[in-house]
């Protein structure tokens, strides 16, 4: 299913830019801390004068991922693999990250066990190096241009021999700043009033988003199919 979000400058102020983040994800693994998940910018809009609009697309298919930083925030991708997350219905994924740098999906045994609810994992093979590489969450999104492209949205540091496992948050959050895509940033969260969630549910497949004179955010969901 293909979701669509039109951001919306009714501020009164020109020139604004809108990063869009998918909510962090949760990951057991590595001693890792919700400080040490670092969400990725997923897109970043044109620059809009007062009354513009853009537009971003994005499905609820999601990857594992394995890239490299450049710089310290640019996250530049390696491989990646789609995964199914667990849910009621379907056992989740779990990816093996070989010493070759490649994933490839393997089975349930007795020392790594199915995903639960809203999880993957990604068992790492203890001959890979950090080197600033990074594991993590990507997803599906549209192009300008039209075409459907796997990027980025939750990387933590890739330690050998470590069994990650990643809980999905498919929600996002929409805030009026201008990072780069793909590039490492300070996820918003419940708590950040400078921004706002969108959630999906039921046939709801589009959401509008306005942004108004004192910075605040509104969000109407409708079918899409108008």
């Amino acid at each position: 299913m293909t979701y669509t979000i039109e951001l919306v400058n009714n501020s009164g102020s020109p020139g604004k830019y809108y990063n869009i983040f998918s909510a962090k994800a949760g990951v057991e693994g590595g001693a890792n801390t919700p400080d040490t998940v670092k969400s990725v910018v997923w897109f970043r809009s044109t620059k809009l004068g007062p009354g513009q609009r853009d537009y971003f697309s994005f499905s609820g298919n999601v990857y594992g991922f394995l890239g490299t930083k450049r710089g310290g925030t640019n996250v530049q991708t390696r491989d990646t693999m789609k995964v199914v997350v667990g849910s009621p219905r379907d056992n989740g994924t779990i990816l093996l990250l070989d010493k070759s740098y490649t994933f490839s999906s393997i089975d349930p045994d007795d020392d790594l066990a199915l995903p639960d609810n809203q999880e993957f994992k990604i068992a790492t093979n203890a001959a890979l190096v950090p080197n600033n590489n990074v594991i993590g969450v990507a997803r599906e999104k549209e192009t300008p241009e039209g075409a459907i492209v796997v990027a980025p949205t939750n990387v933590v540091d890739l330690k050998g021999n470590v069994t990650y496992t990643f809980t999905v948050n498919k929600a996002v959050y929409i805030k009026a700043t201008g990072a780069a895509e793909g590039t490492i940033q300070t996820c918003p969260d419940d708590n950040d009033k400078k921004a706002v969630k969108v959630e999906f549910s039921g046939r709801m497949k589009k959401a509008v988003v306005f942004e108004d004179s004192s910075g605040n955010f509104t969000v109407t969901y409708s079918s899409g199919d108008d």
